[in-house]
């Protein structure tokens, strides 16, 4: 058996006019999109990438099932892209997991563009993904060091999104969860504003995922919010630890950091 306790928050931040984040906390399936495009078509494009997802949040999830319910939302978003061509470029990225249920607690973890996702287990924040950005391929060649690439002046520019032209290029793999682990999917809104550091500090700190997703928001828009900020953060318990519908005890991770401070 296993059970997630999850929590979510999203904010237009402070210079945008409208969020074109959606926000998916489903049973099984988590994911963010971050939508972009004139005309409200990033709003259009998130939601819709979002409510392909939730279609097929059940329990028999598996990769193959994940991709191609990311190529059902591209078809979506392509259709209304046709039907509206004020809306034409219309497009977003998404990032998230699904819980693949069976006896190795596995997690498949997909995305397109620059949304992430990460991990956070007692040693260390771990990145699960990999931006498709032009930035990010000129970090991997060398062209720029990492300090340079949070700044560059090409990061906003993707070499992958789900838009109405293209069939989109999922990246998905399958990652073993732990009892002890705490997960957390964003926008760029949020990874673009605070450095890496203090979002794993702010993951230990609160014992609740909604605590922790409300507080690193409030990071996010305290750094300058230049950007629409969506978090969800999950802990998932096997097991013993799995009591009807939520995990009861927080993450190893946390409840270290809690017990130190304490100390």
């Amino acid at each position: 058996m296993v059970g997630v306790h999850a929590g979510a928050a999203t904010d237009v931040g402070r210079v945008r006019e409208v969020n074109e984040d959606a926000v998916l906390v489903g049973e099984w399936l988590f994911a963010i999109a971050d939508g972009m495009g004139g005309q409200a078509a990033g709003e259009v494009a998130s939601r819709l990438v979002v409510e392909s997802l939730a279609r097929g949040d059940c329990a028999s999830l598996s990769g193959d099932s994940v991709r191609q319910l990311i190529l059902d939302a591209s078809v979506a978003i392509g259709d209304y892209g046709r039907t509206n061509p004020d809306s034409h470029g219309l497009g977003t990225t998404v990032a998230g997991f699904a819980v693949i249920p069976g006896p190795s607690n596995l997690l498949a973890v997909f995305h397109v563009g620059d949304s992430r996702v990460y991990r956070l287990n007692e040693r260390c924040l771990e990145r699960l993904t990999t931006d498709h950005s032009e930035v990010t391929e000129f970090l991997e060649a060398g062209h720029v060091s990492p300090e340079e690439a949070r700044h560059h002046p090409s990061r906003h520019v993707l070499t992958r999104a789900i838009v109405e032209e293209l069939p989109p290029q999922p990246e998905i793999r399958m990652v073993p969860a732990g009892p002890g682990d705490r997960w957390m999917i964003a926008s760029d809104g949020l990874t673009g504003e605070v450095e890496e550091a203090e979002i794993e500090a702010i993951l230990r700190r609160h014992a609740s995922p909604q605590e922790c997703a409300d507080a690193l928001v409030s990071a996010a828009l305290a750094a300058g919010g230049h950007d629409n900020v969506s978090v969800v953060v999950a802990d998932l318990a096997f097991g013993d630890d799995y009591h009807g519908d939520l995990a009861v005890t927080a993450p190893r991770a946390v409840r270290r950091q809690n017990e130190e401070h304490q100390s």
